[in-house]
C-alpha cells in the first residue's frame, strides 16, 4: 500500500484538514476578543503556539488509534506492521521537524511585511524611518510613554493643573539623553481611550508605560504615578506625593529620578538639581504659567492669549526661568507666522525679535538648562538668515535637551536650507521616533527628504501627515508637491483640489496661498494658479506679502523677469544684514526647487538659487 493509501485509510488526511479548519476559527475568534476586549498580547501568541504544538499531536494519534463503534481503539494494522516501523518513526519525524520548523518562525522571525504603496489608504506611520529605528530594539530599556493625567480636581476650572502638570514632566524628561521619552502630542490621544498598556505600549515602541492622575486644591496638590511594565503589565513602581504646589518641580524631578533607576540609566546629582531649579515660589505664577504651556501657543489662534499667560506669570514672578524661556519661544516663532500691515509689519518684527532676544538671554542667565530659550535664538538667527549663530544655538540647545521636539525638527529644517540633507533627515527621523502619532513630526520628515530630492520618501512621510490629520489642507499640498515631482500630474491634481476644500483662501497666510498657486502652475492648472494669485494681490493692498511669497508667486503666474529682481534684491539685503522677512519657508523651497521646476535650473535662476543661504 502506497504512502497516501495509508495516510487517508488510517483518516490521517481527514483530521489534518478538520484540524486546520477548527484552528483557523480559533486563532480568529482569539484575534477579535483580544481587539475588542484590549487583551495582552501574549494570549494571541499562546494561542498560535498551542495551535502549532497540537498539530503533531492530532497527526501521532490519527495514525495510531481508531475511532469505531466499540470505541477509540488501537489501529487494527499497527500490530502487523504493514508500513514498518522505521518508516512510521520517519512520518512521526517530518511531521516534528515540520513543527519545530513552524514554532522557530514564530518565535525568532521578526521581519515585517512590506509596506510601501501608492495609496495613501495604506502608508504606513512609519514611512520614511529606516527599519533599524522601527525595530524591536527600539523597544529597549531605555523607553517610556508618559500617559496623561487623569484630571481629580474638584474645580473644572481647575482642569488645566493635570495637562500642565503632564507637559512638564515631559519636557523635563527630554534633558535625559539615554531616554526615550514619546512626546506630549503621539500621548494625548490615548486620554480618553480605554486601551491597556500592552496595546499602547506596542503602538509607541515603548518598554514602559507611566500613567498617573493629579488633583489641585487650594494651594495643595495630590499627584498619585505607577510606571508599568509595557510587555506584562505589571506596575514597576507605585508613588503618591501630597505637597502644596509649588513643590511640583520637586516631584518632577523625584519622577525622573525613579523612572531613571527602574530603567537603569545614568541621572545624576545635578540632573535633579537643575530640575528643580526651575522652580518659582509664586502659586499664582506656577498656576499661570502651567495654563499657558498646555496651549498651542505655537498658533496665531492661541499665541495672544499664551503670552497674555505668561506675562502674568512674570509679573508675578520676574525670576522664573521656564516661563522667561517659554515666552521668548513664542514671540521667536511669531515672526515667521504672523501677518501685518504693510506699514507696521516691519517695526512690529523688530519689536518681536527685540522682546524674544531679550527674554530668551534673561532665562539663560537664569537657568543654561533652558532648551526652549536656544530654541527661541535659532530662530532669531535663523529667520535673519545668520547660519553660524543659528547653527550654534541649536548645538547648544541639544546639549542640554537632546531630546527635545522643537530643537530636533528647527535644526533638521536648519540643515535642510545648509543642504546638509543627510543629517537633516537623521534629526527629523529623530523627531518621528519620538512623536509617532503627531502629523507634524511626520510632515517635518516629508519636506526634509523633499529638499533632498527624496520624492518617493516625502511622498510616503507627507502621506503619513495626511492620515493622521486629515483635515489639515496643508499636508495634501506637500502630497500634491511630491507627486508632481514624481510625475504623477493627475493624482496630483487630485491632492491640490482636496487641499483648496480644506484650506479657506480668503483667510489664509499669504505665504501659504504662494506655494498652492506654484503648485497648481506645476501641475499644469494655469487658471486656479492665477485665481489664486490674484487673491494674493488683494491681499498685498493692506497685508504685509513677504518677498518670498511674491517671488513665488510670481512664478507660478510665468513673471520669471519679476521672480528674478525680487531675489536678487533679497539676496543684497541678505548679504547687508538687513533682513526681516516672514518667506523665509517659500525663499527656502525656491533655493532647494523642491518642486523639481525646470525653470529654476536655467542659468539665470541657478546663479541666484545659489545666493539664498545662510552668509555664514
Amino acid at each position: 500500500m502506497s504512502v497516501w493509501a495509508e495516510l487517508k485509510r488510517r483518516k490521517v488526511v481527514r483530521v489534518a484538514g478538520a484540524y486546520a479548519i477548527v484552528s483557523w476559527a480559533l486563532l480568529q475568534l482569539t484575534s477579535v476578543l483580544t481587539g475588542l476586549l484590549a487583551l495582552p498580547e501574549w494570549i494571541g501568541r499562546t494561542a498560535v503556539l498551542l495551535v502549532v504544538i497540537g498539530f503533531p499531536v492530532s497527526m501521532v494519534l490519527a495514525w495510531a488509534f481508531d475511532i469505531t463503534p466499540k470505541g477509540i481503539v488501537r489501529d487494527r494494522r499497527t500490530q502487523q506492521n504493514r508500513f514498518g516501523i522505521s518508516s512510521e518513526r520517519i512520518l512521526l519525524g517530518v511531521v516534528l521537524i515540520l513543527t519545530g520548523w513552524l514554532l522557530y518562525r514564530l518565535e525568532f522571525d521578526t521581519s515585517e511585511p512590506d509596506r510601501s504603496t501608492d495609496t495613501m489608504a495604506e502608508i504606513s506611520l512609519s514611512a520614511g524611518v529606516p527599519e533599524s529605528e522601527q525595530s524591536s530594539s527600539m523597544r529597549s530599556q531605555v523607553s517610556v510613554a508618559i500617559l496623561p493625567f487623569e484630571n481629580l480636581s474638584p474645580d473644572p476650572d481647575n482642569a488645566y493643573f493635570a495637562a500642565g502638570l503632564h507637559e512638564e514632566v515631559l519636557h523635563q524628561l527630554a534633558r535625559i539623553r539615554d531616554l526615550k521619552v514619546i512626546s506630549r502630542k503621539s500621548v494625548l490621544q490615548y486620554a480618553d481611550k480605554d486601551i491597556g498598556i500592552p496595546a499602547i505600549a506596542d503602538e509607541l515602541r515603548v518598554s514602559s508605560v507611566m500613567e498617573g492622575s493629579a488633583r489641585f486644591s487650594g494651594n495643595n496638590v495630590r499627584i498619585k504615578a505607577q510606571l508599568v511594565d509595557g510587555k506584562t503589565d505589571e506596575h514597576l513602581w507605585v508613588e503618591v506625593y501630597q505637597r502644596e504646589l509649588t513643590d511640583i518641580f520637586s516631584i518632577q524631578a523625584d519622577i525622573a529620578e525613579r523612572i531613571a533607576k527602574q530603567l537603569e540609566i545614568n541621572f545624576l546629582p545635578a540632573d535633579r538639581q537643575t530640575i528643580e531649579s526651575r522652580r518659582t515660589e509664586s502659586p499664582e505664577a506656577l498656576a499661570s504659567y502651567l495654563q499657558a504651556v498646555t496651549l498651542d501657543w505655537g498658533s496665531p489662534r492661541d499665541k495672544d492669549k499664551a503670552l497674555a499667560l505668561l506675562d502674568k506669570t512674570i509679573a508675578a514672578d520676574p525670576a522664573f526661568p521656564s516661563a522667561v524661556a517659554l515666552r521668548a519661544l513664542v514671540h521667536a516663532t511669531s515672526l515667521n507666522n504672523t501677518p501685518g500691515t504693510v506699514e507696521d509689519w516691519r517695526a512690529r518684527n523688530q519689536r518681536v525679535e527685540s522682546m524674544a532676544r531679550a527674554d530668551a538671554e534673561l532665562a539663560l542667565q537664569l537657568d543654561p538648562g533652558q532648551g526652549r530659550a536656544y530654541v527661541a535664538l535659532a530662530r532669531i538667527s535663523q529667520y535673519r538668515w545668520k547660519g553660524r549663530e543659528a547653527h550654534e544655538a541649536y548645538q547648544a540647545g541639544l546639549r542640554v535637551s537632546p531630546n527635545d521636539i522643537d530643537l530636533l525638527r528647527g535644526f533638521a529644517w536648519f540643515n535642510s536650507v545648509a543642504a546638509n540633507h543627510g543629517y537633516a533627515i537623521e534629526l527629523a527621523e529623530r523627531a518621528v521616533i519620538l512623536d509617532p502619532m503627531n502629523a507634524a513630526a511626520h510632515a517635518e520628515l516629508g519636506q526634509r527628504h523633499t529638499f533632498a530630492g527624496n520624492w518617493d520618501a516625502a511622498f510616503s512621510a507627507h502621506s503619513a501627515a495626511a492620515l493622521l490629520d486629515p483635515d489639515y489642507g496643508v499636508y495634501r499640498l506637500r502630497v500634491a508637491n511630491n507627486e508632481i515631482a514624481r510625475g504623477n500630474i493627475a493624482s496630483a491634481l487630485e491632492e491640490l483640489r482636496a487641499a483648496s476644500e480644506l484650506i479657506d483662501e480668503s483667510q489664509a497666510d499669504p505665504e501659504l496661498l504662494a506655494q498652492l498657486a506654484y503648485a497648481y502652475a506645476r501641475a499644469g492648472s494655469k487658471d486656479n494658479a492665477l485665481r489664486v494669485v490674484e487673491i494674493i494681490s488683494s491681499m498685498a493692498r493692506n497685508t504685509y506679502v513677504s518677498v518670498g511669497a511674491r517671488a513665488m508667486s510670481a512664478i507660478a503666474a510665468g513673471e520669471y523677469s519679476e521672480a528674478l529682481t525680487l531675489l536678487e534684491e533679497f539676496a543684497v539685503d541678505v548679504k547687508s544684514n538687513e533682513v526681516i522677512d516672514g518667506g523665509f519657508k517659500s525663499l527656502a523651497q525656491i533655493a532647494a526647487n523642491a518642486l523639481a521646476d525646470p525653470a529654476l535650473e536655467q542659468p539665470n535662476f541657478r546663479e541666484v538659487r545659489g545666493k539664498l543661504t545662510f552668509r555664514d
